[in-house]
């Protein structure tokens, strides 16, 4: 069987989700900034499809704050924060589901926007449970959810079916509709996706463990 693994908020917390979690409820706190939960969930599900859609991070950043009614000038403490407090782990699920591919002797290749993808697999020591690590440096190619790197995806897998899993409805599930025999998978882990579930392709899941191929 073949798989393709997004990496950050699939396999790895990644530093927005991390940042959204930890640094943005010191920043309220903090601050005393007026903060509605509907609201919040509703921008910053906004935020994540622009991110997909434009490269320029302040900018996205810029309208989080904005639509939130937040002082722009709190942003450099989010940014400074992230880059210098974030580290990477594993979540829970990651390695019983990788040792459970592992012994079905399966294909896995990791597709992932970050190109420190395969730097950071090495320092978390799973490096061995996959055949290539592809990333728009490393292949040259456009990032997700654009459909480039699937040209080098099939020349491992072939014409063979393949399951994706991702984390990002915009990214990995826009991308899995590359390949007309790709099962896409959406992790969900947070339930931020609910009102996406009746109107994409997708298969929703709370975990990996959830993942029944």
């Amino acid at each position: 069987m073949y798989w393709i693994l997004d990496f950050d908020d699939t396999l790895a917390l990644g530093p927005n989700t991390w940042a959204l979690e930890t640094v943005m409820p010191d920043i309220i706190k903090k601050y005393q900034l007026p903060f509605d939960r509907q609201l919040f969930d509703e921008v910053m599900l906004k935020g994540q499809e622009k991110a997909n859609l434009d490269d320029n991070e302040e900018a996205v950043v810029n309208y989080v704050f904005e639509a939130l009614g937040w002082d722009l000038a709190l942003k450099d403490e989010l940014i400074h924060r992230t880059y210098n407090e974030y580290q990477p782990q594993l979540f829970e699920d990651s390695q019983p589901f990788l040792e459970a591919r592992k012994q079905a002797d399966d294909t896995v290749i990791i597709v992932s926007n970050n190109n420190y993808a395969a730097h950071i697999i090495e320092q978390l020591g799973i490096a061995p449970y996959f055949s290539a690590i592809l990333t728009p440096k490393q292949t040259a190619k456009r990032r997700k959810p654009y459909h480039d790197m699937w040209e080098d995806v099939l020349a491992i897998i072939g014409k063979n079916p393949v399951h994706m899993v991702g984390d990002d409805p915009w990214s990995d599930g826009l991308f899995g509709t590359g390949y007309q025999q790709a099962t896409t998978w959406i992790l969900d882990r947070l339930q931020r996706y609910q009102t996406l579930h009746d109107t994409t392709p997708y298969r929703f899941v709370e975990s990996l463990g959830d993942i029944k191929p």
